[in-house]
């Protein structure tokens, strides 16, 4: 007789039962926390590639820049208001380019992404096409953005 095995649970249904989320508050919440934390990734990300080094690896330290801390910025987002900690340099040579100096909308991304997936881009496709336009951006945050987004703008469940 063929045994059956048991199917894997998706990372977005692992991360779901992770977090305990039984309502779409709870999706909302977890949809808010993951798009900070994928900024703030970044923006550290931008700045280690600005200076050429990454935090403490002072022995490739190449410059006479370096970190200064950060400073707070509220975005708005599909999801509501977000508080960042954008990453600064001594010199204020670096830009960022996600979330521009002065900018504080970033909706227009999520608009981006949910506008490719109705097209019926792959999520690949739309990971290329995100990383070719905006940010080297993971392929799992890519599909659970957009698995997750279109649950809570339509109210219905595609996982």
């Amino acid at each position: 007789m063929l045994e059956r095995r048991k199917k894997e649970p998706s990372f977005l249904r692992q991360l779901i039962n992770e977090r305990g989320v039984r309502d779409m508050k709870g999706i909302e919440d977890l949809v808010k926390e993951l798009t900070k934390d994928f900024i703030q990734e970044t923006l550290d990300a931008e700045l280690n590639e600005a200076l050429g080094y990454t935090k403490y690896d002072y022995k490739n330290k190449s410059t006479n820049n370096s970190r200064n801390g950060y400073s707070k910025k509220t975005l708005n987002s599909g999801q509501g208001e977000i508080d960042i900690q954008v990453p600064r340099d001594r010199v204020s040579e670096f830009e960022p380019q996600l979330v521009k100096k002065h900018q504080t909308a970033i909706s227009s991304i999520e608009d981006k992404i949910i506008f490719l997936y109705s097209q019926g881009t792959s999520d690949r496709d739309i990971e290329k096409t995100i990383t070719l336009f905006f940010l080297d951006c993971p392929f799992r945050f890519i599909t659970f953005f957009i698995h997750t987004l279109c649950f809570v703008n339509n109210n219905t469940e595609i996982f």
